[in-house]
């Protein structure tokens, strides 16, 4: 993941927790954020999401309700008009 030269602009919605300033226990914060950063400089439509004091199952639960009505959105040809390339 991360490793194609030439990338399709395919909306993405990448979540992590950070339960310790690092990570979730399970990903590391600042690497799931520069994965997101590199696809943004891709032109790909990324939607962010980093929950704080959130560990990777308390993230996956935060982070779950979202995932079903993006889905849907996109098969449905919404455009990801939350993108919001980290910084």
């Amino acid at each position: 993941m991360g490793q194609t030269a030439k990338l399709r602009p395919v909306p993405m919605l990448i979540a992590t927790g950070n339960v310790d300033g690092v990570g979730d226990g399970a990903m590391v914060a600042a690497d799931a954020k520069a994965l997101a950063r590199r696809y943004c400089s891709k032109a790909v439509p990324v939607e962010y999401r980093e929950y704080r004091n959130a560990s990777h199952l308390v993230a996956a639960a935060l982070f779950e309700p979202k995932t079903g009505p993006w889905l849907q959105a996109r098969f449905a040809g919404a455009p990801n008009l939350t993108a919001n390339c980290p910084t």
